[in-house]
């Protein structure tokens, strides 16, 4: 081999170590997997912006809503379902 062939071979192999070790170093000191709670809060009155607002402070974030009409006699029931997610509380 040539000297420039041989530069060129050193080269990747330290390309390809630094590669590898700069993926063990994020597998290791990477950060755990997250892991999620989930809450339904339910409403027959409408929406409720103050319910969902502590609930926003509380950590709660809003992944989606569902009405579901339900008739009752002659008068229209309406049930709004909002789906809660938040990061799961680890005790330490």
């Amino acid at each position: 081999m040539n000297q420039k062939s041989t530069r060129i071979l050193i080269v990747a192999l330290l390309l390809v170590a630094s590669v590898f070790c700069w993926a063990v170093y994020a597998q290791k000191n990477g950060s755990a997997k997250t892991m999620w709670e989930y809450s339904v809060v339910t409403s027959a009155t409408g929406d409720n912006p103050t319910r969902l607002t502590e609930l926003g402070k509380d950590g709660w974030e809003l992944t989606s809503v569902r009405t579901e009409d339900q008739m009752v006699g002659n008068f229209r029931h309406t049930t709004i379902y909002y789906y809660l997610k938040r990061p799961k509380q680890v005790a330490q």
